[in-house]
């Protein structure tokens, strides 16, 4: 969410990939695509889809009530910022949270200045003083890394979409979320979501950031929690049918942070969320940051894949595409997740110790 929907963005879309040939006309810096990843991703589908079968054309069919559906590999989109605004959403917020108030409500929220930042934060930290029966059920998650939106000077020459490339300025938006709390006196705890398109500053610095950077940053500016993370910036290539090669689009490259409108997400990035998910709690742990939650988003595709979440340190998954795939996969999850575990054969304290720790 933003104060007041932004503009200049491209209109929204999203783009289903169910073949291997889709997903190999897909460039990523930091995401690498090849035959082989895609043969052990199809794999995992289908292992985690029972009935699911591999048609010819490579994409995955699934019969549900009779009729062929396909699981979708991947998926490339611009959300845009088609939001409301503020107004829109806090309503409907207060009417969940009056109607159920044993829920609790994470609120994405951006901006493309500092300064909108900052106004993002302002604006849910006083719907939250001003409905205290709602403080410790609303949550911010600030995106550090929306690859939907505008360039703004103000962000020091970053696209918002870069953002979390830079550490500093990831430290400067946190630390005024944190000032403008503390002086309302409220519980409004905020998750950073990073970007995992890491490895080099954009800038030309010749310094090189990673994900850790970003999330030190957010965690020594006062960040109760991190997000990991946004989607994967690509390229699209076309396919050649005289050369039966996959050639840009363009006819050359557009380097990365050039190209930010445009997310590649889906089944296809989990191998790389999880990776990222160890790797930082790994490193949070070593650097005094152990009790801090890790959110987990990005390409969970079955129940299996949110017990691996929380087994690589995760505190809290979120579920996006797939929920869309499988229309019952919110019901499945707690009775799956409890196969999942008897299939590894834990002791049964240390399985009822982790589902009571991490299922809600």
């Amino acid at each position: 969410m933003t104060p007041i929907p932004l503009r200049g963005n491209n209109p929204p879309w999203i783009k289903k990939i169910y073949t291997p040939a889709e997903l190999l006309s897909l460039q990523s810096d930091f995401l690498p695509i090849t035959e082989k990843s895609i043969t052990a991703l199809q794999q995992r589908l289908l292992r985690d889809n029972p009935g699911s079968y591999l048609k010819a054309d490579g994409s995955i069919g699934i019969l549900i009530d009779g009729q062929e559906r396909l699981i979708a590999l991947g998926n490339t989109n611009n959300a845009g910022l088609p939001n409301h605004g503020f107004d829109v959403s806090l309503e409907l917020a207060e009417g969940i949270l009056l109607e159920r108030p044993d829920k609790r409500i994470l609120f994405s929220t951006g901006g493309n200045t500092v300064e909108s930042y900052d106004n993002s934060i302002i604006v849910v930290a006083k719907f939250v003083k001003s409905h205290l029966i709602f403080e410790g059920k609303i949550f911010d998650e600030t995106n550090d890394s929306c690859p939907n939106q505008v360039t703004d000077s103000q962000l020091k020459g970053y696209s918002s979409a870069q953002v979390g490339r830079n550490p500093e300025l990831i430290y400067e938006i946190m630390s005024n979320a944190r000032k403008i709390i503390d002086k309302m006196g409220i519980q409004l705890p905020i998750s950073v979501k990073l970007t995992p398109n890491m490895g080099g500053n954009d800038r030309g610095s010749g310094k090189s950031v990673d994900i850790w950077d970003a999330a030190d940053a957010a965690l020594s500016a006062g960040a109760d929690a991190i997000t990991n993370a946004n989607t994967y910036a690509v390229i699209r290539y076309q396919f050649d049918s005289k050369t039966g090669k996959y050639v840009l689009r363009d006819g050359e490259k557009v380097p990365v942070h050039q190209y930010p409108n445009c997310g590649l997400g889906g089944a296809v990035i989990f191998d790389n969320t999880i990776a990222n998910t160890k790797y930082l709690r790994e490193k949070m742990v070593a650097n005094g940051y152990g009790d801090k939650p890790i959110f987990f988003t990005g390409g969970i595709s079955s129940p299996r894949d949110i017990a691996e979440a929380f087994m690589a340190g995760a505190s809290l998954v979120q579920v996006g595409n797939y929920k869309y795939e499988r229309l019952k996969f919110i019901s499945e999850i707690d009775r799956s997740i409890h196969e999942y575990f008897s299939s590894l054969q834990l002791p049964g304290q240390q399985e009822t110790k982790f589902l009571e720790s991490h299922i809600d």
